[in-house]
């Protein structure tokens, strides 16, 4: 009867000022990245392995095994450093996302998603036959599947627990299987609870709010960004076994190859 209205309105997140959107994108933008580095480490193992000089490191007695622990080793201490000065940098800036407990979470976030990243990376690089196709398909595989959950994930008012389920059994399975959504994934959840803690409690004091402690990221039932966080933590535990067998069964194939019998001589038939 009346001329009442129903307005639709999308809040992908928890916030609406201006430099909070900003730092919130920049923060992502910095995971999108990060995302390059295991690209440019792998990228170096395939063209070894392209021009023989791994084949011939074998030959010359250099275990597999021996070389797999030194790479990866080194490809997640130098992962994790550059993290580790993007924070620090966050920080000595005073950005409230790279602050108190945030600076934590995403440290830790970085350190458990940085070995199945370069498992990721070394793995699909090595079945791939053109390794610059390779590198887009790496960012593709984070970059597409975090847009989708930016537009379709839940706000925190969100009325429906069993969609807020299935999201995240989705969630984990995709972080799971997708390093490189993993990291990302966990970053945006990590910087949309910092964000709303801080809008919250500034708004309540009138004033500037520091980030929770790492403790409140860690507490599943605080939010739902929280929630799935968490999610992105144990997923990437789990990431780190899959694509860590992964490699191995595919550092067996090529072992297989290299040690197959090459006939040079075929008998003449009678």
């Amino acid at each position: 009867r009346g001329g009442g209205r129903v307005d639709a309105v999308n809040h992908p997140l928890p916030f609406d000022d201006g430099l909070s959107v900003i730092g919130h994108v920049g923060a992502t933008l910095t995971g999108v990245c990060i995302l390059s580095i295991p690209t440019v480490l792998a990228f170096q193992v395939a063209e070894e392995r392209q021009r023989g000089a791994r084949q011939r490191l074998y030959l010359h007695g250099l275990r597999s095994s021996a070389f797999w622990a030194a790479t990866l080793a080194a490809d997640w201490i130098v992962l994790l450093a550059v993290q580790a000065v993007l924070i620090l940098a966050g920080s000595l800036a005073r950005d409230v996302l790279f602050s108190g407990g945030a600076a934590w979470a995403h440290l830790l976030l970085g350190a458990l998603t940085a070995f199945p990243l370069v498992c990721a990376a070394h793995a699909s690089f090595s079945v791939a036959r053109d390794i610059n196709k390779a590198s887009l398909n790496f960012l593709f595989a984070g970059v597409v599947p975090f847009v989708m959950l930016i537009m379709v994930f839940p706000g925190e008012d969100d009325e429906d627990p069993g969609d807020l389920t299935v999201m995240l059994a989705v969630h984990f399975a995709m972080a799971a299987a997708n390093p490189p959504y993993a990291l990302l994934a966990g970053r945006h959840h990590a910087n949309r609870f910092t964000l709303a803690h801080t809008a919250a409690y500034g708004r309540a004091l009138h004033a500037a709010a520091a980030a929770p402690p790492l403790s409140a990221y860690l507490a599943a039932g605080t939010s739902v960004d929280a929630r799935f966080l968490v999610a992105s933590l144990v997923a990437a535990l789990l990431s780190a076994v899959l694509w860590a067998r992964a490699l191995v069964q595919r550092e067996w194939a090529a072992q297989a190859e290299l040690h197959r019998p090459i006939r040079v001589w075929d008998p003449p038939t009678p």
